[in-house]
């Protein structure tokens, strides 16, 4: 009796028939990192915080654009500038805060832990925040410099401002798509780093206050290597002054400013496109590869 309730007991038991309602998706990498990027969207645009992001976004662009709608700043041209400079601005600092929630808050809530043991590989779930943090910053800046658009002609047109669209050359469609793709990899690249400290750290604020660090080591090394290497009249003072050239934030600089000295005719800087985009390339790759190595050596249940 003993031996046939054992095995009874070690047959397993039968999986039960899936329901007709249920539809299962194809399960190649692909498929799945899309429905991921969706999933990772969805959740974002039912943040409470994200709302406010974007309220406070769209505020500062409209603010701006009142405080600044003087006679030196009523061609569209300038008008698209400025809108882009707000929107980098703005934009740098609300991305930095998004970024480091939707990593850090799976953390905290604990949520990662049923993601990488039920859903998406740990390669699938990285790429779906960064692809749901560029797809973002894509609307997000789009939205602002239409809305920023809107708002100056709604300062300008009924004064008899006549609007001149003269400017519409080839060369300045050109040139202007690269300052807002350049104004996107700024946005972006801060986006991938907040992603990699908040993943690094377990929290939003680590992402968010490493950021700001971030920023403000550079800037102070950047002007002591500037004013100690300008001093020094040798190969060390040549190297100290070339070291701020490979700082995040100047090569994102560089690459705007370079475009907006086609646009308006000022100098351009001493980085070049090429510099700069390698570097920023390199830095994507060492953040990645870093929020990469950080998620398939840790374990979740600690």
């Amino acid at each position: 009796m003993n031996e046939v309730s054992q095995s009874m007991t070690e047959q397993p038991l039968p999986m039960p028939e899936r329901s007709q309602n249920v539809i299962m998706g194809s399960q190649s990498f692909v498929s799945v990192l899309w429905r991921s990027i969706a999933g990772e969207l969805y959740k974002i645009r039912r943040r409470a915080m994200s709302k406010i992001l974007s309220t406070i976004a769209i505020a500062t662009v409209v603010l701006a654009l009142l405080l600044t709608n003087t006679t030196a700043s009523q061609l569209l041209p300038n008008a698209i500038y400025n809108i882009i400079s707000f929107s980098n601005f703005i934009g740098s600092i609300l991305f930095i805060i998004l970024a480091g929630t939707i990593v850090g808050g799976e953390y905290s809530v604990g949520s990662i832990r049923l993601m990488l043991t039920r859903g998406p590989t740990r390669i699938q779930f990285l790429l779906a925040k960064i692809g749901a943090m560029l797809i973002c910053v894509c609307i997000m800046l789009v939205s602002l410099i239409v809305i920023g658009i809107i708002t100056w002609l709604v300062l300008n047109v009924p004064d008899g401002h006549r609007v001149d669209f003269s400017f519409l050359t080839g060369n300045w469609l050109l040139h202007t798509s690269l300052l807002i793709l350049a104004t996107i990899l700024s946005l972006f690249t801060y986006s991938v780093l907040a992603i990699c400290l908040s993943c690094w750290g377990k929290a939003t604020a680590a992402g968010v206050t490493g950021v700001l660090i971030w920023w403000f080591l550079e800037n102070a090394i950047g002007g002591l290597f500037t004013l100690l290497g300008s001093r020094m009249q040798n190969a060390l003072g040549t190297f100290l002054v070339s070291i701020p050239d490979y700082f995040i934030g100047n090569n994102l600089n560089a690459l705007r400013s370079n475009q907006q000295s086609y646009l308006f005719g000022d100098h351009a800087g001493t980085i070049t496109d090429l510099h700069a985009g390698i570097v920023i390339l390199f830095y994507l790759i060492i953040f990645g590869g870093l929020t990469w190595w950080f998620l398939q050596t840790r374990d979740i249940t600690s």
